[in-house]
């Protein structure tokens, strides 16, 4: 049983103390409400260090709407950071409207509507058409590492503040952020079928491919190929050094085409929220503290529900399956929905028009794979209702998903 939220009391922070030595490595053990807790707690302590001492010491901003991104930049650059930590006032130059509140959610929701989307050349829709990365051409834009640091900073105020912004990252850019090893799986939000290719080179022999040590990259409209390192070109992939291969490509279309992106976004992030302050959060986790858990109607997720490999809606598994999503908070169900899918949104037309397509795995004890471009959860047949609610809560929360890239 997953522990409840901490109230204040001495007993539950001593639990959450306790936790946080082994929440990196087990972080469905406690629940979401609780982890909000630590991090209000390590934000409340990096205050305080800083010369902070309540966190209602708001900063004042004035912004010009015709310039809104650049104004705000120009705010920040010329802030020390004791200012950078007090929580937002933002006012608006020539307009009367004082921020009880209002004008602070309008603020971040505009950044997220502006700063992040990809018509502004940062960020580029993935694959999946669901979720955004770093753009890998984001360097035509003058001055787009300042840009990127800025956005850093623009996300983890909107966590301090507790402000929602309507963002959905990738799931490897997330763990970036986050401090967590990528994983082929992640692959999957931006390119399916390289995903799908890696694993299968993972699990078969590949003598008879004739793969060297170059990968394929889109710049503007033209693929050009590269080497994985010096020689690639003239390196042949064998069984024995596949993985160094698959490890390769995946730090290449994961994080060596926006290294100094991912940079400079963390340098900003870094500055409001401490290297140490989400770590013990999943990826899955860090998206519901962005954009807030959505309100998922599981009836309609079950109704229209697909199964394949021999199961059906009364399978046994499938039953459990079901039974263990009805105990779960909202909280809970997003992470699910954003395993299998790679978002927290239910899109337009509901499950109807995006069932969940559910499969029979048939290494049985193993946890469940998703493949999030269709939507597919690829799901054991365990022999409990018991060890199918751990392993469903294991991958949600991400504690194993896949050959790790680190």
């Amino acid at each position: 049983m997953r522990n409840q939220a901490s109230n204040g009391n001495s007993k539950d922070q001593i639990l959450i103390d306790a936790f946080s030595l082994i929440l990196p490595k087990c972080p469905w053990l406690l629940d979401l409400a609780s982890k909000k807790q630590i991090i209000k707690d390590k934000i409340t302590a990096h205050m305080k260090a800083s010369g902070i001492d309540y966190i209602d010491d708001r900063r004042v901003i004035w912004v010009e709407r015709r310039k809104f991104i650049h104004s705000s930049m120009n705010i920040f650059r010329n802030v020390d950071k004791y200012d950078l930590l007090r929580n937002l006032n933002v006012r608006y130059k020539n307009e009367s409207g004082i921020d009880a509140g209002g004008l602070r959610r309008e603020y971040f929701s505009l950044m997220g509507k502006e700063l992040f989307a990809p018509e502004f050349g940062l960020f580029k829709v993935s694959a999946n058409q669901r979720s955004i990365q770093p753009n890998p051409i984001s360097n035509i834009i003058p001055n787009y590492l300042l840009y990127f640091e800025f956005a850093g900073i623009i996300l983890a105020k909107a966590i301090q503040d507790e402000q929602l912004m309507d963002l959905n990252f990738t799931k490897s850019f997330l763990k970036h952020v986050i401090g967590k090893e990528t994983a082929i799986a992640d692959l999957e939000d931006f390119d399916a079928d390289l995903a799908k290719n890696l694993q299968w080179m993972l699990e078969n022999d590949v003598e008879d491919l004739c793969a060297t040590f170059t990968y394929e990259t889109e710049v503007f409209d033209d693929r050009i190929t590269q080497e994985l390192h010096e020689g690639g070109f003239d390196t042949d992939v064998t069984e024995d050094n596949k993985k160094d291969y698959i490890k390769r490509v995946c730090e290449a279309k994961m994080t060596k085409e926006i290294e100094r992106p991912i940079q400079a976004f963390l340098k900003g992030f870094q500055s409001i929220l401490p290297k140490d302050c989400l770590t013990h959060l999943s990826s899955s986790e860090l998206e519901l503290i962005i954009a807030g858990a959505p309100e998922i109607d599981l009836n309609d997720m079950k109704k229209h529900a697909t199964y394949d490999g021999g199961y059906t809606q009364n399978t046994e598994v499938i039953k459990w399956l079901w039974e263990v999503l009805a105990e779960f908070n909202q909280d809970e169900l997003a992470a699910f929905l954003f395993f299998v899918s790679g978002t927290l949104k239910v899109p337009y037309g509901g499950f109807k028009d995006y069932p969940v397509y559910i499969s029979r795995y048939h290494q049985k004890d193993a946890l469940p794979v998703a493949h999030t471009c269709s939507w597919q959860m690829e799901l054991p047949e365990y022999d409990s209702k018991e060890k199918l609610r751990e392993k469903v809560l294991m991958v949600i929360f991400e504690g194993v998903d896949g050959f790790y890239i680190g």
